[in-house]
Order: structure tokens, then sequence, then C-alpha cells
């Protein structure tokens, strides 16, 4: 069973001040670790870099160089889940992570 982390875990980890900073940042990391089951959203990403950037948001934003380095690890460390509409022969639509087949939207519920 494959997983994926809320964008509140990734700002979470990222801002020290936040009071659950320690127990996000565990779970990032065992997240991490167990790469083969965790992806990430690409909006998850496209999130994160827009809150942690935005000092009405967080109590120390990152610079935007310091949000791409973040989001550069994430793209390297973990399975990227773009969400994508195509048609294969009966026409059920799939999702792709990264560049390999997730599940068929037809074995979802």
């Amino acid at each position: 069973m494959k997983y994926t982390l809320d964008t509140n875990i990734l700002v979470y980890a990222a801002d020290r001040s936040f009071p659950l900073h320690a127990q996000a940042v565990e779970i990032r990391d065992r997240a991490a670790a167990e790469r083969e089951t965790v992806c990430l959203c690409f909006p998850v990403l496209l999130e994160f870099f827009a809150v942690i950037t935005d000092p009405s948001r967080v109590r120390h934003p990152l610079s935007t160089e310091e949000a791409w380095q973040e989001v550069n690890v994430y793209l390297n460390t973990f399975c990227i889940l773009y969400t994508l509409t195509r048609v294969l022969g009966e026409g059920s639509p799939i999702s792709l992570c990264g560049t390999g087949l997730l599940a068929r939207a037809s074995s979802m519920p």
C-alpha cells in the first residue's frame, strides 16, 4: 500500500518554530526511509513552497532559494505523484507516479 504526506508535515518540518516541528521531522524522515511506500503529490510540493515562503503564514519563512532547495530534496527523495488522465485500451484513466504506473483508476473505489 502506498501513502502520501500532507503539506503540513513538510511545513512543520521546515519551520523550527512550530510546536509540532520535532514530530513532523520524525514523520518525514521515517517516510523518506520507506520511500518505496511513500509518494508526494506534486501539488503538495507547490503548496509547501507557497506556504513556507509566505511570512503571513509561517513565523520563519524560507527564502525562495532555500525553499527550492527543500523542494529539490523532496523531488530526489520521494516518488512524486503526478495525476494525469490518459486513455488506455478500454478507457481506464491511470495515475502516474514519477515515470512508473502507480494504480489503475478502475481498481480504486
